[in-house]
């Protein structure tokens, strides 16, 4: 049927019937696209109903009456909400268009929010409960639809993709979402994120995903909301929702609003912060273990009159460097994300340098202890540079004006002029100590 309802100004196909008791009431049902302004006028509904109907008593034709005798020509101006949901046809009340009660839209109430995030597994999660939207804080089901835009009534885990609903600095990541089997809540989860992302999502986002791809069970489009108020006026009590921060136009609470959740969910920012605090915190203790096992490592080769070797120590003082410069990128890492630990993480690995420098310290002493002194002579060579393979930690050291220089039994000396090296020899013990003789005696 047409020239009954209009769409953004031009009538649209409607099909009606009657009720199937006596024909007492009439459904009038058209598709309508999201976002359309719907209109009826008194007229094109008159017209209407004489031209298509007719009385089952003998008299068949009927005039129309108002029980408003103030009923104006456009009987109501609608806007589809963009969840489908239209407004009564009724007439006009206060200069406005008399809502459908509560129990006639698709209301579901989404509360229980909470996200998080792992940098050490760079993955963010963001989940939400459902609710009916009664006085009553019940659970709502919700299903996922098909690629056809059917319901599904499956009662199984649900696993989606989703593409335009989380952005990640500032572009759409994709994002799993795992409907629960009974749809009473939902988890999305996303990986592979790059370090310290910026991420945000927005309640419009948020909104149309569940618009566009759920149902409620039978059939009906998804409205979700934050929050609702009941309000009461001269004209009764009646439900309103508002997804924003406006609340301004009614009084008392029906239900515990979930926008401050939403908000707290959504605040990345602190929650990467926090995140990145926590692994720091676990880094910190892991921290802490380390210099307790390095201490005692090392305690001992710190003991008065131990048998550890020059050889042996050095390894040590390797072993601890190694610990040491492990703690960089861990160091670098918590300067960047969760810079209110630095302080503390630099103790533990300060404590780690002082426990370095204390093997060193030993092994220097080791070095200049226990030590031969070889010779150049025939002839005597002063100021000539000389490295120490073992303890090479001491300052570069020279032969003095007798061409005297020290090292450990069992290490190698190299001996340089400027960069080039002119000489090697192997060091004895105290009973073979090295003599370098460039010119031998005279016979």
């Amino acid at each position: 049927m047409q020239n009954i309802l209009k769409i953004n100004g031009h009538y649209t196909r409607t099909i009606a019937s009657l009720g199937a008791t006596h024909g007492k009431h009439i459904t009038i049902k058209a598709d309508v696209p999201h976002y359309s302004n719907i209109t009826m006028s008194k007229s094109d509904l008159e017209a209407f109903l004489k031209g298509h109907f007719m009385l089952s008593s003998s008299r068949r034709v009927f005039d129309i009456t108002y029980y408003n005798k103030q009923v104006k020509e456009d009987l109501c101006i609608l806007k589809l909400p963009i969840n489908n949901v239209m407004q009564s046809f009724k007439e006009y009340k206060k200069g406005k268009c008399v809502s459908s009660s509560l129990s006639l839209n698709n209301w579901v109430f989404v509360s229980d929010f909470n996200s998080g995030y792992s940098p050490e597994d760079n993955i963010a999660f963001f989940r939400n409960e459902f609710y009916g939207a009664t006085r009553v804080l019940t659970p709502e089901t919700i299903r996922p639809t098909d690629i056809h835009g059917n319901t599904n009534t499956n009662t199984i885990l649900s696993m989606r993709t989703y593409h335009k609903l989380l952005k990640v600095n500032g572009s759409y990541f994709p994002i799993t979402g795992f409907l629960n089997s009974d749809g009473k809540s939902i988890f999305f989860s996303i990986e592979n994120l790059p370090e310290s992302p910026n991420i945000s999502i927005s309640w419009d986002d948020y909104y149309k995903v569940f618009m566009h791809r759920f149902r409620k069970p039978n059939g009906m489009r998804v409205d979700i909301t934050r929050g609702a108020k009941q309000c009461e006026d001269a004209g009764g009590e009646h439900i309103s929702h508002n997804n924003t921060s406006n609340w301004d136009n009614c009084t008392g609470w029906w239900k515990r609003q979930s926008t401050e959740q939403w908000d707290k969910a959504n605040d990345w920012n602190s929650i990467i912060t926090s995140a990145n605090e926590v692994l720091a915190d676990k880094w910190i203790v892991n921290a802490k273990t380390l210099v307790t096992e390095t201490h005692t490592l090392v305690e001992p080769y710190l003991l008065a009159g131990n048998d550890k070797t020059i050889t042996d120590l050095k390894n040590g003082v390797k072993d601890v460097e190694s610990v040491y410069h492990s703690m960089d990128e861990d160091r670098k890492w918590i300067a960047e994300n969760a810079n209110s630990k630095t302080s503390e993480y630099d103790a533990e690995r300060n404590n780690i340098l002082q426990i370095l420098e204390e093997i060193k310290s030993a092994f220097n002493t080791k070095c200049s202890a226990d030590t031969v002194k070889g010779y150049w002579k025939y002839p005597a060579i002063k100021g000539l540079n000389y490295v120490r393979s073992i303890c090479d930690q001491l300052p570069p050291r020279s032969t003095n004006n007798k061409g005297a220089f020290s090292c450990s039994a069992g290490e190698t000396v190299a001996f340089y002029l400027g960069i080039i090296k002119v000489y090697e020899v192997m060091c004895g013990d105290k009973s073979n100590a090295p003599t370098i003789t460039l010119i031998p005696s005279l016979p």
